[in-house]
């Protein structure tokens, strides 16, 4: 994903809406940074739009495109302000809820999860998400972090597509 000169600034977002990928690398160091200096909790879900591939050969890239602008307005429009939407990859993203445990990682996957469903249309039809899940650990790498919850996305899609999967000890899936 390619960042522009706008003046002096750097641009923060991609042509999606969703801030890239260099930004998303700060906040989450810093969200790292928060847990170890004042222990305030963040959780990150990675989503991976189900088959996308399917529309962009089937419809043509710029109907993906508006696809996935789509998706950004909606997840931007369901969470607080705080929280960041970044554009991980392709039709990969990745939401940083700050000051967020476990309980509210869930709340926030299903709410969204729920939303796509009602709202997120292709020409296609409707549109489905895989998410993975996970709350920072104390002294954890924002790498690490990113690495469990990425793991996790991956657990959903080979569990069957449009699915939740958090990390926990007990590793549990929602549908």
């Amino acid at each position: 994903i390619a960042s522009c000169l706008v003046g002096s600034e750097m641009c923060i977002r991609d042509s999606t809406g969703a801030r890239n990928r260099r930004v998303m690398d700060q906040e989450l160091k810093i969200a790292v940074a928060n847990k170890r200096r004042h222990q305030i909790s963040s959780a990150v879900l990675v989503i991976d739009m189900d088959h996308f591939k399917q529309v962009n050969d089937r419809f043509g890239h710029a109907v993906g495109d508006k696809v996935l602008m789509s998706f950004v307005e909606l997840t931007n429009r369901c969470f607080r302000h705080e929280d960041r939407l970044f554009r991980f990859g392709g039709e990969e993203f990745l939401l940083l809820l700050c000051n967020t445990n476990e309980k509210g990682l869930r709340t926030a996957a299903l709410q969204l999860q729920a939303q796509i469903a009602e709202h997120l249309k292709s020409p296609g039809g409707p549109v489905t998400v895989s998410m993975g899940g996970a709350v920072l650990y104390a002294n954890e790498r924002w790498q690490d972090w990113l690495q469990r919850a990425d793991h996790q996305l991956y657990e959903a899609k080979r569990a069957g597509r449009n699915r939740i999967h958090i990390d926990t000890y007990q590793v549990a899936a929602l549908a």
